[in-house]
């Protein structure tokens, strides 16, 4: 009995000290993260892509080079450097529980570049994902830790900063750690939209989903601008967006109240995001608005497969419409410091219909359920979904096609279609139309093609006359194959070779024609060299200041390898002056 008491003292004492060393996000003192005033460009849980924005865009007067900070004590944890997602980016952990993370850089500061610098040459690679401890880099509140810039997956220059929680790693919403930002906007509610979801449900009339428009009243809160009329099981979507002071990016809301008179059914709220819930988004928002129309309808109400942390409901937010009976219901909208708009509205009954509505299944392959697995065989064609991989119940439609204009080796098989979000990722096997020598069997590949006519690569393994991938989205695939090396062409002139400074820079165009460039490597003298790569415009250079070269005579190889493992090496001779 004393054992058992000992361990749940111990127990409690280290959950009331993890406890202890999390800091409310007001009760924290943070700086901001640039020496510039805070304007953004998009804020926390805006809806995306596939993914909730985790943290802030903060603009950088639309150049690179302004200086980033620490905004807290701490150390550097982790060093980020690729060409997609946060581009250059460092995590900091402060002593009060939370990691900040400073994304899309251009350049770090002396001391972490000696770091990054050592790592690449661990590495041997110009990219890479590397986590440090706790001693290895120590930094002061407001401490030069690198230059804003657009590196990744940026197309503008801004500085992407995030706050986590370090033990959950969970992201933060920055907008509460009373950071100075200028904001008495008030949200805009552009309008609803309304979703039948029983048999009998109509709305004004019909088993159709309805989008009505809002108008702004004198008093600054919202109506419908007509009338709405309904039956049965219905939910509703919010069309809301909120901008911040000083800018016209359109941002998110923070939190959404919904009313069916005085009882608040529906809830969300975006103090947080876990990171392997993120991709919900697609089941949160409303799929084809967003993706088709731009529009970012928010579903306040659950139904299929949704576990984000963000909801609160009575009945799921969904509302049973009876004939004859009047609905009042009311939105309240907030961003992050306060401000609301309301929007105020009523549903009408309206009879039931004389028959239940009845999805036509005609052209299903086969009808998904959400909470089940699903199987499919052809010929040439397998798929195989665990429970839990879709949203929500939906018709499953395949077919095939032959398209002899891009040299493919198997049919195209089609799948739905990309209206349709799939979560988790998916096995499938495509059967190519002749068998091949194992000389090849790395080289094939399934490909996904799109409307514009470009061939993806979604890798591949040969196995049993099959290749088999993992995919996460509906569309056509088909197994091709790559064979060919990537492409090395000189940018720096030749002649110029000849006459080089212990500073120069030697250029390089690269490209590949379908897997893809996974690795570049430069060689002087037989040893490994940094080279910098920018792909967006394929440009590749090494940089001599970085080599401690000598003058004289060198030199210097690169080697470009695809996805697929095929290899080009360039070698070229240069002279450096002394």
């Amino acid at each position: 009995m004393m054992l058992r008491y000992t361990i749940l003292l111990c127990c409690l004492t280290f959950l009331l000290n993890d406890v202890a060393s999390q800091v409310a996000p007001e009760k924290t003192n943070f700086r901001a993260p640039l020496t510039i005033p805070i304007i953004l460009s998009g804020n926390f849980c805006e809806l995306r892509p596939n993914h909730f924005h985790t943290g802030l865009d903060i603009k950088t007067g639309g150049t690179i080079g302004k200086t980033v900070v620490s905004i807290e004590e701490g150390y550097v944890s982790r060093l980020f450097y690729s060409h997609w997602g946060y581009g250059l980016a460092v995590y900091i952990t402060h002593p009060n529980g939370y990691t900040s993370l400073y994304g899309h850089l251009s350049q770090f500061s002396p001391k972490i570049l000696k770091k990054v610098r050592a790592i690449q040459e661990e590495k041997q690679s110009e990219t890479f994902n590397y986590y440090l401890d706790s001693g290895e880099i120590v930094v002061k509140k407001g401490e030069k830790i690198g230059l804003s810039g657009t590196s990744g997956s940026s197309y503008a220059p801004h500085l992407h900063f995030e706050i986590r929680e370090t033990a959950t790693d969970y992201a933060m919403n920055p907008l509460l750690f009373g950071f100075k930002i200028s904001d008495k906007t008030k949200p805009d509610v552009k309008g609803i939209k309304v979703y039948p979801l029983s048999p009998d449900a109509t709305v004004n009339g019909e088993h159709k989903e309805v989008y009505i428009k809002t108008t702004r009243k004198k008093s600054g809160s919202y109506s419908l601008s007509k009338e709405l009329k309904a039956h049965g099981k219905i939910g509703l979507g919010l069309h809301a967006t909120d901008r911040l002071d000083g800018a016209g990016n359109v941002c998110g809301v923070f939190n959404v109240d919904l009313y069916n008179g005085k009882e608040r059914i529906y809830n969300h709220n975006m103090r947080f995001m876990d990171f392997d819930k993120n991709r919900y988004i697609n089941h949160h928002m409303d799929y084809i608005a967003y993706n088709v129309k731009k529009k970012n309808i928010h579903k306040t109400f659950l139904k299929g497969n949704n576990e984000l942390p963000i909801y609160k409901t009575v009945n799921k937010g969904i509302l049973t419409i009876k004939t004859d009976s009047t609905y009042r219901i009311k939105y309240d909208i907030k961003d992050a410091y306060g401000n609301t708009s309301k929007l105020n509205f009523s549903i009408e009954g309206e009879d039931k219909p004389q028959s239940l509505y009845k999805e036509d299944k005609s052209s299903c392959t086969r009808y998904l359920n959400h909470q089940q697995g699903f199987f499919f065989d052809t010929v040439n064609f397998t798929v195989l979904m665990a429970q839990g991989t879709i949203y929500d119940d939906h018709c499953f439609s395949y077919s095939s096609y032959t398209d002899s204009t891009k040299n493919l080796l198997s049919n195209v098989h089609v799948m739905n279609n990309k209206d349709i979000p799939v979560h988790h990722y998916f096995p499938i096997q495509i059967t190519p139309k002749i068998k091949f020598d194992s000389t090849y069997w790395d080289k094939l590949i399934i490909v996904e093609l799109t409307e514009k006519g470009y061939q993806i690569n979604r890798k591949g393994i040969y196995v049993n006359g099959a290749v088999h991938t993992r995919i996460r989205e509906y569309g056509e695939y088909a197994v091709n194959i790559d064979t060919i090396m990537p492409f090395i062409a000189m940018v720096t002139k030749e002649k110029s070779l000849a006459k080089l400074t212990k500073s120069s820079k030697i250029w390089f165009k690269i490209s590949d024609n379908l897997s893809g460039i996974k690795t570049y490597k430069a060689y002087l003298d037989g040893k490994w060299v940094l080279s910098n790569y920018n792909r967006r415009n394929g440009k590749l250079f090494v940089n001599l200041a970085h080599t401690k070269v000598k003058g004289g005579k060198h030199n210097l190889k690169l080697i470009i390898s695809d996805e697929r493992g095929n290899r080009r090496e360039k070698v070229i001779d240069i002279v450096v002056k002394y």
